[in-house]
């Protein structure tokens, strides 16, 4: 069973409210596309807020970067897990002023992540 897994592509998500009015999203989602094509990852695409979970996760992996992408990033992580804007659409949070809009890409099992197309282009070479 470990082989199995160690041969498993890992996931790369995406985070992006609206793809299509998004160019660095777009640059970064064809070039995951073509790295999935080789069957190096996996990609998903959230077009939600994340959960809290996942924000804890993404703020220990770089504060920084996340704090950049979501306004008021101290608050929301004291926010409960079912309250707004966990679950809301990532341009509804846009149009309230919590997310900027960007992308922000995650590698979940390196604990890496990016706002990118450089950002993801070097974690994967």
């Amino acid at each position: 069973m470990f082989r199995t897994l160690q041969s498993q592509p890992r996931i790369i998500t995406l985070f992006c409210g609206d793809i299509s009015r998004n160019r660095p999203a777009t640059n970064i989602l064809n070039y995951l596309r073509d790295k999935q094509n080789e069957k190096v990852i996996d990609v998903e695409i959230h077009d939600k807020f994340p959960t809290r979970d996942q924000l804890q996760y993404m703020y220990r992996t770089d504060s920084k970067l996340l704090s950049h992408e979501i306004n008021g990033l101290g608050d929301i992580l004291k926010t409960a897990p079912q309250q707004l804007p966990f679950g809301q659409s990532l341009i509804e949070a846009a149009t309230a002023g919590v997310w900027n809009n960007g992308a922000l890409w995650v590698d979940w099992e390196k604990q890496k992540m990016g706002n990118t197309l450089r950002s993801i282009e070097a974690h994967l070479k």
